[in-house]
């Protein structure tokens, strides 16, 4: 069983170290590796918000 599907599936285990409510999703994404410069879908840039408007992270 990968990571992504312990965090899906036993979000409790999460909860039970953080301070994540019913209420709120644990979600998680990671993009590891280089881009190809010459590929065009990597010329594209999107907008971005602040990541204070969505993320909240406690150690």
């Amino acid at each position: 069983m990968e990571y992504r599907e312990v965090i899906r599936k036993y979000p409790d285990i999460i909860r039970k170290h953080f301070p994540v409510t019913e209420e709120k999703d644990i979600v998680m994404g990671i993009a590891l590796g280089y881009e190809d410069k010459e590929a065009r879908i990597n010329q594209y840039r999107s907008k971005r918000v602040s990541l204070d408007s969505f993320l909240m992270a406690k150690t």
